[in-house]
């Protein structure tokens, strides 16, 4: 405002008290005194009384801090502070009238209605927080009479037992006096000890549940298990483990739905209690539940949370064993999203710092069987990663350390199915190093003590879907080496068996990826037997199945390197039999299409070997059919040179490189003529 602005007037229906606003530093003209104006708001909103009291209550505090200027005419304003130090007096006698108003109606209520003045104090103390002042004493005598008609009410007869009537009658009691207080505690104590009841109880039938849960399980009566630990968990939540075992049986049966529902259950409760160990359980079996399911994203998101969580407690304490151990764990399932993307780089990093855990544990405790097996199955991951890279002598000597191992455990308790299962899986993958080496009886020798040990635990708990694909993957190996040895009525035997066994897993889940995916490769195993036989129409109808199948889990998924690839094997094969029947442009569709995917797959990780491989089949296969055959033949020449001169071509493909300068020569020649 500027130094000449004009003066503003305020006008009050108490006063013609003018008010003039002035710049900093201006001197301030002779005024009547705003602190009157203060006073008499105060008085304007007071009842009669109080404007008496106010105003005596006052007086000597206006004589006494600003009185004496007013009366002499002194041009000096109160300060803010001094009207606010005026209100806040106000204020404080107010209170202290309404302090002696309220006891009085204290003592009056309880002189009337006969009881102690103490019992309606807290009755008081709780309005005069909760009411305005206004209708102050008609809120108190309603509620008066509301308590003492309630003390006088008849207890309803809601057939509760002795112990809840009796406590119901003593609060009405209690409401006779007005002891609203006494009331309130006890009906609180009684709900107190209901609860802890409620509680206890609530306890008792969680380990019933539990116990219930644990027999079922031994008995194989795996719906009750499952039912009984999920009852369990949600009588106790604090028992995280009663959704995971849940989880657990779901899984096996097959259910992953159900599973990854416990699995979720667990985790929320191990976070919400602040469980961090047990979260991290959690988190590895949900990502166990997305890689069945094929959703590679949300596995590796699943076991990266779970890492985070391990790291930071094998970091918080190294000498913690069981810490250590989770770790790598967790390192491992990240091991097995990369394998499944094609990443082999990160996998077998991955594996490694794994192994590098476990091998410091195994050494600590060379009799912890737990940190032993933990320590073949390391081994036998770095050797799928060598393998698929084409290093052969590498993943033998991994798959050698693991098998070993697992004898050792193996031979020290025969009843133990899970180092059964383990010597099972080592004995399988060795046959794999020697059915890539083209040694046919030494693969035929491993494939069939892994035969024998599935078909012991396959028979001993047909309900294990884990224990019967291992048993369809098993018979699939051995038709393969029956394929190749050209035995095809045995082969065929073998593949069948395989079918029958994963229809039945893929039709109680469809959607079970790894299922599917079993299914595919047995429609087209059988497709290879057909080819075989010449019975072109019923190897169509099984790799038409079995593309069906690739299409969608390749569709579901481009991430996922092993459906595409799969994919792409299933339009070879239709391309085999298009040619078989002479239909040449059908045929080459089909390889075409299978080309383009082997590119892609190629071109994302040069060092596969296993995929190079594929490039070199295509590129022979889109020549056979007259594609460009001098450029597809050098192309594949190209590829399978690479790998001899790196070491990373396969005994059993050694003759190659040969053929294709052959086929490359002749083509050359044709072309010249």
């Amino acid at each position: 405002m500027s130094e000449d602005a004009t003066a503003q007037k305020q006008d009050s229906p108490d006063s013609d008290i003018e008010i003039r606003a002035e710049p900093d530093g201006a001197s301030s003209p002779p005024r009547k005194r705003t602190v009157f104006a203060s006073i008499l708001i105060e008085l304007r909103e007071a009842s009669p009384l109080n404007k008496i009291l106010i105003a005596l209550s006052v007086a000597g505090f206006v004589l006494g801090t600003v009185g004496w200027n007013v009366l002499s005419g002194l041009n000096d304003e109160p300060s803010t502070s001094d009207v606010m130090e005026l209100n806040q007096k106000v204020a404080d006698k107010e209170a202290e009238l309404d302090a002696l108003r309220h006891r009085e109606l204290l003592d009056e209520l309880a002189r009337q209605k006969g009881v102690k003045p103490e019992h309606l104090l807290p009755l008081f103390q709780a309005a005069e927080r909760e009411l305005p002042r206004e209708g102050f004493e008609q809120a108190i005598g309603d509620a008066v009479e509301a308590l003492l008609a309630k003390a006088n009410e008849r207890v309803p007869d809601f057939k509760d037992d002795a112990v809840i009537e009796d406590v119901l009658r003593q609060a009405r009691e209690k409401l006779k006096t007005l002891d609203t207080e006494g009331a309130i505690a006890l009906l609180e104590g009684r709900l107190r000890e209901s609860d802890e009841a409620r509680q206890a109880e609530r306890l008792g039938e969680a380990r019933v549940a539990r116990e219930l849960a644990e027999i079922a399980a031994d008995a194989f009566q795996w719906n009750k298990a499952a039912a009984a630990y999920e009852k369990a968990g949600s009588l106790n939540s604090a028992d995280v483990w009663a959704w995971f075992k849940a989880g657990d049986i779901h899984k096996l049966r097959g259910d992953l739905s159900s599973a990854l529902t416990a699995y979720e259950t667990g985790r929320y409760f191990a976070e919400s209690l602040g469980k961090e160990r047990d979260r991290s359980v959690g988190y590895i079996r949900i990502g166990d539940v997305e890689m069945a399911r094929g959703a590679l994203d949300a596995a590796r998101a699943a076991y990266s949370a779970s890492l985070e969580i391990r790291q930071t407690l094998a970091g918080r304490d190294p000498s913690n064993t069981q810490w250590q151990r989770e770790l790598s764990i967790s390192h491992t399932r990240i091991g097995d999203v990369e394998v499944a993307r094609g990443a082999l780089d990160v996998a077998l990093a991955a594996y490694s710092a794994g192994l590098e855990i476990r091998q410091t544990l195994a050494v600590r405790d060379p009799s912890n069987a737990e940190w032993q097996r933990d320590l073949a199955i390391s081994h036998n991951r770095i050797g799928d990663v060598e393998m698929a890279r084409g290093a052969l002598n590498a993943a033998l000597a991994a798959y050698s350390a693991s098998l070993e191992i697992a004898q050792t455990l193996g031979g020290r308790d025969p009843s133990n199915t899970r180092w059964q299962r383990d010597l099972s899986v080592s004995h399988t993958s060795i046959g794999d190093v020697e059915m890539t080496r083209g040694a046919l009886g030494a693969a035929l020798a491993a494939y069939s003590a892994s035969l024998e040990i599935t078909q012991t635990l396959a028979g001993r708990d047909p309900s294990n879907t884990q224990w019967q694909r291992d048993l369809s993957v098993i018979q699939t190996r051995i038709g393969d080496v029956e394929m190749a040895r050209g035995a095809l009525g045995a082969a065929l035997a073998a593949y069948s068996a395989s079918l029958e066994i994963v229809r039945a897993l893929a039709s109680r889940d469809p959607s079970n990826t790894q299922w599917q995916r079993d299914l595919s490769i047995s429609h087209i195993r059988i497709g290879d037997v057909e080819v075989a036989r010449g019975a072109l129409d019923a190897a169509l109808a099984a790799y038409s199945a079995g593309l069906e199948i690739a299409q969608a889990l390749a569709g579901r998924d481009p991430s996922n390197t092993q459906w595409q690839r799969d994919l792409s094997i299933s339009q070879d094969q239709i391309g085999n039999v298009e040619v078989a029947r002479g239909a040449l442009d059908a045929a080459l569709t089909a390889y075409s299409a299978s080309l383009e995917i082997r590119q892609t797959l190629a071109g994302r990780d040069p060092s596969n070997a296993e995929w190079q491989r594929d490039l070199i089949v295509s590129n022979v296969k889109l020549a056979s059919v007259g594609n460009k055959p001098a450029q597809r033949y050098e192309a594949a020449l190209a590829i399978a040179r690479d790998l001899l001169e790196t070491n990373r071509l396969a005994p059993r493909d050694a003759w190659m490189v040969e053929d294709l300068e052959r086929r490359l020569g002749e083509e050359r020649a044709g072309e010249t003529r």
